[in-house]
């Protein structure tokens, strides 16, 4: 109709408890209304009961407002760094009987986020103090005057739509008009082919999308999620509030009991959900609103091991409803930690998503230490001889991390991964607004400042000895590998890219492409990759690649083309904890120990594109080489692969065998009431 707009209004609860919800709704795309009562000026208190004890927030108007505005600002970024639009909407205006106290609220409000002002995202206006009670038509004409002129500033306001986008989101209308709230992708394929003109494969991922971003559906382009399209957002609402919610909406005894035990411990069972589910619309879906909020970092199912041993659990962790008040010191004895401080400069108050996100993250790869998780602090076990405490303060999150022997320094090999796998989860967390809010991730260790402080090792140089004796001319015509590439590139580390690209492919410009495919990996990885695409030529002998290193890269030594031949050997298997242990310490080679183990390019390429971080990368590198050897993958094979990547350093296996030892033995005698995953209160 000529002369109106439609707007989606979503009314955002406003109890602590629901606060890490809000990522799954906010969108670049939303225009904001914060509203805030002007009787009780900046610094009266706020009361919310769902607030948890030790909660860092202050109770006061401003510090609700900064919360607000930091939450918008975090999860509403747009990808080319925009900001949406807030407007302060101030309340009981007729409680304020002093005019210059309107005037002083106002002023103090731009003193707080000058910037904001400066740009216009944040709106502060008189005329926008307002009475609700009544509330007259002017002051209706005024609020909606304000919303239309901000709108219209955004520039999706009118950008056309193709005629069959609309098309097909009728049909999406109609569907979910008859009750159906989720939809399989291939259902929407099909409807699309019966449109005049349908949309092909890329532009049927831009309109879902689009429609993802507007809020119509969800729909998550995951490997495990994108087969499916949530219709009625409502329904992942619905879902999450059966077992997100405040004490005063819980009725039922039972249901009592279950959130007792989350506020206690963070734990909720499978079981329990499926119940508080049942005869609902969203127990028709539960496997994939589960996922869902597996994704959202909601829900967590955590790491639990038995006798090395990977076992699934009956149980998902919910970090934002626990209650339990974390200790005020470190729940290890270490003398020597090494420590990282991540700050949200920007942001005034870290909202709790990010920190229940970064939690999920962990427990899905390790253990809890002693049932050591509160609210705003966990402590896991990082392998078998190490903890790792993560705690938030304000707008920061600390992270610290010793030895579980008292006197033992943490070992470097771990602190590097750690470091790594934190920078690439918050990036991850963050990924759209990280250039801003991320300001540093810093560090400090007592003894560990150097290795902490140090990229992650890597093998380089090159023998001069051009005139060794051997016998490698009998491998001239062997066709070379992966295996083989990526442990030539590991030796070439003096070579400039662009010329190696000349030599190789006669195409110097090949390097913007690799900077571009690969900018964040190590200079030894960029060199595979160009070596990987001269193998793809065709004549990827050893006797071509050698001729080209003679005739134009003089200074490099023709041996390490045949030392980089393969070989095979055999001992005792591993086990999956003790390929987490792997993981752990040298996920940053997971291309080179990958290759080294005979895990084709394109799994570690698939699992690049499919995993969160490279420690998840690399976890799946060593399932895929365990699975695919039926039970023949053994120790020494790893070690002669680890030996290959310049790993000499193994004497930690031993250890990892004789700990796995001591713990089944412990394991084995130790009582079934010891064994509860919960606190008992």
């Amino acid at each position: 109709m000529s002369g109106y707009v439609r707007l989606d209004l979503v009314d955002f609860a406003g109890q602590f408890i629901f606060y890490t919800t809000h990522q799954a709704y906010l969108t670049s795309r939303g225009l904001y209304l914060l509203v805030f009562n002007l009787a009780m000026g900046l610094d009266g208190e706020v009361m919310d009961d769902d607030v948890h004890a030790g909660e860092s927030i202050q109770r006061r108007v401003i510090d609700f407002l900064k919360f607000w505005i930091s939450t918008i600002v975090t999860y509403a970024r747009s990808e080319d760094n925009s900001f949406p639009k807030i407007i302060l909407i101030g309340t009981h205006r007729d409680k304020v009987k002093d005019a210059s106290q309107l005037l002083s609220i106002k002023s103090d409000i731009e003193a707080h986020f000058p910037q904001m002002i400066r740009s216009s995202q944040l709106i502060v206006r008189e005329d926008l103090f307002i009475s609700a009670l009544p509330m007259t038509d002017k002051t209706k004409a005024t609020i909606r005057g304000v919303i239309l002129e901000q709108g219209m500033a955004y520039r999706e306001f009118g950008e056309p739509i193709p005629r069959s986008w609309i098309a097909l989101q009728e049909k999406l209308m109609k569907m979910k008009k008859k009750g159906r709230c989720i939809a399989t992708k291939e259902e929407v394929m099909q409807m699309n082919r019966t449109l005049e003109n349908p949309l092909d494969e890329e532009e049927m991922e831009i309109f879902l999308k689009y429609l993802h971003n507007i809020g119509y559906i969800l729909h998550f382009p995951s490997p495990v999620l994108q087969e499916k399209i949530i219709l009625d957002p409502i329904v992942v609402i619905n879902a999450m509030k059966s077992f997100i919610t405040c004490d005063s909406f819980i009725k039922s005894k039972r249901i009592r009991g279950i959130f007792d035990r989350m506020q206690r411990c963070g734990e909720v069972k499978i079981s329990d959900i499926c119940n508080m589910w049942k005869g609902k619309e969203v127990a028709n879906h539960s496997d994939h609103l589960l996922a869902v909020m597996q994704k959202l970092d909601i829900i967590c199912e955590p790491t639990i091991y038995k006798g090395g041993q990977k076992i699934s659990a009956d149980f998902y962790v919910v970090p934002s409803m626990i209650k339990s008040i974390a200790p005020d010191g470190s729940v290890t004895n270490a003398s020597a930690e090494s420590q990282l401080v991540v700050v949200f400069s920007s942001l005034t108050i870290l909202p709790p998503a990010i920190f229940h996100r970064l939690v999920c993250s962990c427990l899905a790869l390790w253990t809890l230490f002693e049932e050591h998780i509160y609210h705003g602090f966990v402590a896991l076990r990082v392998g078998r001889q190490h903890i790792m405490e993560l705690r938030r303060h304000q707008n920061k999150i600390l992270i610290t991390f010793s030895h579980a022997e008292a006197t033992k320094k943490p070992d470097v090999h771990l602190c590097l991964t750690i470091k790594l796998f934190l920078s690439e989860t918050i990036d991850r967390i963050l990924k759209i607004y990280s250039s801003s809010s991320k300001d540093h991730l810093s560090c400090s260790s007592p003894g560990l400042d150097a290795e902490l402080d140090t990229h992650c090792p890597s093998t380089s140089g090159n023998t001069d000895d051009r005139n060794t004796v051997c016998n490698c001319d009998e491998f001239s015509n062997s066709e070379l590998n992966d295996v083989n590439l990526i442990r030539i590139a590991e030796h070439l580390q003096g070579i400039h890219l662009s010329t190696f690209c000349s030599v190789l492919l006669n195409n110097a410009g090949f390097e913007s492409q690799i900077q571009h495919n690969y900018g964040s990996f190590n200079y030894d990885v960029k060199l595979f990759y160009v070596l990987q695409k001269w193998k793809k030529q065709g004549n990827s002998t050893v006797m071509r690649l050698r001729q080209l290193f003679e005739n134009h890269l003089e200074h490099v030594n023709k041996h390490l083309i045949y030392d980089a031949l393969d070989q095979v050997v055999k001992l005792k298997q591993v086990y999956p904890e003790f390929l987490d242990a792997t993981a752990q310490r040298i996920s940053y080679k997971y291309i080179h120990l990958g290759l080294e183990l005979g895990v084709p390019l394109s799994v570690i390429e698939r699992l690049r594109l499919d995993k969160n971080s490279t420690l998840e990368i690399f976890r799946g590198i060593l399932d895929h080489w365990h699975n695919a050897r039926k039970g023949d993958a053994t120790v020494l094979q790893l070690v002669t692969a680890l030996n290959r990547c310049g790993e000499t350093e193994i004497s930690w296996i031993n250890n990892e065998y004789e700990t796995k030892r001591v713990m089944q033995r412990e394991e084995e005698t130790q009582p079934e009431s010891a064994k509860s995953r919960c606190r008992v209160s």
